[in-house]
């Protein structure tokens, strides 16, 4: 069943009739910004002056350290794992490694480092998900360090 349409609404001004938009959800009419945007201000209160982070690096991200020695991937989808590890190696090579979360019975992509395998069908299961890696932090003595020193991230 479709939501009845808003009966149109008289404009006060012209005292015609506009159609009133349609909204689906719980989604509602945001005005538009009147005035004009201001500049961008830096951390010194100057137009265009950049944050002062910014300036102080100065290293691009293929020559900086990686953020994280390690990355485990959880996505279903070969393709976006794919994508995934295709820029991470782009950026920082081999000196990321990278866990692809799979299906128990289904090979790893190439170019991974290693697989963490949950049962076939627990996908969103978390309890599921944190046995198994505690599981595979006890037999990988690198990731278990780097796992008790928070230098994992879940992609």
């Amino acid at each position: 069943p479709r939501p009845a349409t808003p009966a149109p609404r008289r404009s006060a001004a012209r005292g015609a009739a506009v159609a009133a938009p349609r909204l689906r959800g719980s989604l509602a009419a945001v005005p538009l910004p009147t005035a004009a945007p201001r500049p961008l201000t830096g951390i010194l209160g100057q137009a265009g002056v950049g944050s002062k982070r910014a300036k102080a690096s100065g290293v691009s991200a293929p020559l900086s350290p990686p953020p994280f020695p390690t990355v485990i991937v959880y996505n279903q989808s070969k393709h976006a794992t794919q994508s995934v590890l295709a820029d991470i190696r782009a950026v920082w090579g081999d000196r990321v490694r990278v866990i692809q979360t799979l299906e128990e019975g289904k090979q790893r992509l190439p170019n991974m480092d290693g697989a963490l395998y949950v049962k076939p069908k627990s996908w969103g299961n978390m309890e599921h998900f944190a046995q198994r890696l505690d599981a595979l932090c006890s037999q990988d003595h690198g990731l278990h360090l780097h796992r008790s020193q928070r230098k994992v991230v879940f992609m």
